[in-house]
């Protein structure tokens, strides 16, 4: 057999074990993502009864790695800053705070289970995210994704990508000096840090002025099947940059989903990658499955109880804790805690990451798999008693806990109070977030500079202008460049000075005397500031003279081309601000909150490719009438519909959102499922064409109106021209008179063709 051959026929053995597995998961309640893993278990060489189905698992192993691609890619469309946004700073500061806790815990337990040095460090990664796959997916069958404790846990689980994220990175890097002292390792950790958040910001601002632009113009002038080929290839290909910089190519996948998923084409992206994902994310997981020795199994029997314990104990008590904190009401906090509870799939990124460094054993990857399997089964059940749980931690009364908790929150209500009243503090918050931003960007562009700038020396040659080296030239080409955030950093300290010089001066008459002296106070300090900033980042080689000379062009070239840059900046930032622009924000919430008592909830229901009501409206399929609840939006391919009439029709694809009971949502799901899809002919869109038909002598349809004879609905044809004694009208008017001899234009298939002649010709008007 050809290697070709061979390939095909893996590929066929793992899609056909996973769809297997996965649709058997699936019936009995589970994510198809345990089926995957079974399937890779069922068909992988570790498997006792294993009969050679797949004859080329490092070949297959490839093939994950592309899926994997894909897989993040995914995770990035569906991470988003306007989203964040929207949640707030607090549902970060959950996700991080709850990242904390379990990956403390869960290193002081690694050397107990024999992950000692840098493979506790592995072991405790395994915990810091969960499955947004499988959170999603519980929250849709429990009809509770709306409620406010469900939002606060996809906040979490949408925000934690982010803190795996910088995981993977540490541990990326970790891997690489493992074995190293503390010190050295303390500071590879923060030079990690530091040079993976220059990169992204850099990457990230770049990808956001850039590919919302390109994406644009692709939808307006190029083919779907074009636009998809030119993400696919800008996929690979930053997933290629991202590793030469040395990441994962998790790291670049991710962020380019992240950066589309703020475009308005996201929804597109994501129906055209929605195959390419299902099926590369499936060897993705068939192929961990695969890694999986069950020989071994009873070995890591104990680190999989313990991986599930930390997993549903710790993750839920950590992310409860951390709400409290925030300020969160007791009964919201735990039920968002038990509902962050499953593992998913950076963890077995994490494992399989630490086993090709040689850091872990394979049985790293056991305990994820397993407790990723184990957590899938125990959500869905804490979920649905998430009530009661948090009804009996209601009712746990701890002495000068419940006090300190309350005085805790009256303190974090009266600091917001005061922070949304501080009028300097609403004045100069977004100049400083500004600032902040612009300083870290040329930053960050300055340190990946210098290596940049000698690989370019390297290809090109110390010399390509006369008496000026190549170095010379493009650090004169990056501060030109870099002239734009420079001088937005400027235009903000100048507005900042004259906030803060503004509210002092109305805080006394001596102040209000030195108005003058402090802002221009204020504008030296920011000036030497930026000075001694931009000084410390400019390369040691060049030369004191050269450096001075390079800085001297710089500030004759801003002050020649000051208003072009200002106009710069300002396209720059109305491009990003219109990126990033908050949506309007849904008051659902306080709905949910207010009448939660009363038995309403919000849900949501997806209506299938092919479904009975396909093409009905509202008021025609009576769901109102029929179930008792009312449908208050609609979301069709990103497009949200709210508060549709009774007039308005479901298409499948539909996202329905509902208000009523979670009994009326279950009636509503068990109806579309057993109600049976309307008959269609699903080539009558191919199979349409124009044809000429002519009005014989003794045809019935002479003398007769195209009106009266109604044939677009009564037959299903378009009569789109007329022809008589030579003249030709387009699309005729239905009170046009029929004559023998009229020659007509008409559009349909050939079966209605065919209903046709028989009115037309005499034979069919006899037989009338």
């Amino acid at each position: 057999m050809s290697e070709a051959a061979t390939f095909i026929q893996d590929l066929a053995v793992i899609m056909i074990a996973a769809a297997v597995s996965g649709l058997a998961c699936k019936k009995i309640g589970l994510s198809p993502i345990v089926g995957y893993l079974l399937a890779g278990i069922a068909v992988g060489p570790n498997t006792p009864s294993y009969l050679g189905a797949v004859a080329d698992v490092a070949r297959v192993n490839l093939f994950a790695e592309l899926g994997m691609v894909f897989l993040m890619f995914g995770i990035g469309l569906s991470f988003s800053l306007r989203r964040l946004r929207q949640l707030g700073v607090t549902v970060v500061l959950a996700a991080f705070g709850t990242a904390f806790i379990v990956f403390t815990v869960a290193r002081m337990v690694a050397p107990a289970l024999g992950f000692d040095g840098p493979a506790a460090l592995f072991f405790a990664g395994l915990f810091v995210s969960s499955s947004s796959a499988v959170i999603g997916k519980i929250l849709a069958e429990t009809g509770s994704t709306h409620d406010k404790s469900s939002q606060l846990a996809l906040g979490i689980t949408l925000s934690e990508d982010m803190v795996a994220i910088v995981m993977l990175t540490l541990l990326g890097s970790y891997s690489a000096f493992g074995g190293a002292s503390a010190t050295r390792e303390t500071s590879s950790v923060l030079q990690t840090l530091g040079l993976f958040a220059a990169f992204v910001l850099v990457l990230v601002t770049v990808g956001l002025l850039l590919v919302p632009r390109v994406l644009r113009r692709l939808s307006r002038d190029a083919t779907t099947e074009l636009e998809t080929i030119f993400v696919a290839g800008l996929l690979l290909g930053l997933s290629l940059m991202v590793v030469r910089a040395g990441y994962s190519l998790a790291l670049g996948a991710f962020l380019l989903g992240a950066i589309i998923a703020e475009t308005p084409q996201r929804a597109h992206v994501d129906r055209s990658f929605g195959g390419l994902r299902d099926m590369f994310g499936a060897i993705f997981f068939v192929a961990i499955g695969m890694s999986i020795d069950v020989r071994s199994m009873p070995a890591t029997a104990v680190p999989i109880i313990v991986s599930t314990a930390i997993a549903v104990l710790v993750r839920s008590l950590g992310a409860s804790a951390v709400l409290l904190l925030l300020g969160y009401d007791t009964r919201t906090a735990v039920r968002a805690g038990v509902i962050v509870t499953p593992l998913g799939e950076f963890g077995f990124i994490i494992a399989r990451m630490g086993i090709d460094a040689g850091v872990v054993s394979e049985t790293l990857l056991g305990a994820a798999v397993g407790a990723a399997l184990f957590t899938t089964l125990s959500t869905p059940l804490l979920a649905r008693h998430g009530e009661r749980i948090a009804a009996a931690a209601e009712r746990i009364r701890i002495p000068l806990f419940a006090p300190a908790l309350a005085l805790h929150r009256r303190l974090l209500e009266s600091v917001q109070r005061q922070s949304e009243s501080s009028i300097l503090w609403r004045l100069s918050k977004k100049r400083l977030v500004q600032i902040g931003v612009e300083v870290a960007l040329v930053t960050a562009a300055l340190i990946f500079a210098e290596p940049l700038i000698a690989w370019i020396v390297s290809r090109v040659g110390p010399q390509v202008v006369p008496n000026v080296t190549t170095a010379v030239v493009c650090w004169s080409a990056l501060g030109f460049l870099l002239l734009i955030p420079l001088i937005a950093v400027w235009r903000n300290v100048q507005a900042l000075a004259m906030i803060v010089a503004d509210f002092l001066s109305h805080q006394g008459p001596a102040l209000e005397r030195a108005r003058g002296v402090v802002t221009n106070g204020l504008r030296t300090l920011a000036i030497t500031a930026l000075v001694l900033w931009f000084w410390n980042f400019l390369p040691a080689g060049g030369g004191l003279w050269t450096t001075a000379g390079v800085i001297t062009v710089l500030i004759l070239v801003a002050l020649l081309l000051w208003r072009r840059l200002n106009y710069w900046h300002s396209t720059m930032e109305i491009s990003l601000n219109s990126t990033l622009a908050e949506e309007p924000k849904k008051a659902t919430h306080g709905l949910i909150d207010r009448y939660s008592p009363w038995g309403l909830h919000i849900g949501e229901v997806v209506l299938p490719d092919r479904f009975a009501w396909a093409g009905r409206s509202i008021g025609e399929v009576g769901i109102r009438k029929r179930f008792g609840c009312s449908v208050i939006g609609i979301e069709r391919h990103g497009f949200n519909l709210a508060n549709p009439g009774p007039a308005a029709h479901l298409f499948p694809g539909d996202r329905m959102l509902l208000l009523g009971s979670r009994e009326q949502f279950d009636m509503i799901r068990e109806e579309i499922g057993r109600a049976a899809p309307a008959a269609t002919d699903d080539d009558t869109f191919l199979n349409l064409t124009l044809e000429p038909v002519e009005i014989l002598p003794g045809s019935s349809a002479a003398g007769q109106t195209l009106a009266a004879l109604n044939w677009p609905r009564l037959i299903g044809i378009q009569v789109v021209g007329h022809e008589r004694a030579g003249a030709r009208t387009i699309t005729p008017a239905g009170d046009l008179v029929l004559e023998v001899g009229d020659q007509l234009l008409v559009l349909g298939t050939p079966q209605q063709f065919s209903l046709l002649r028989r009115q037309v010709t005499p034979a069919a008007g006899a037989s009338h």
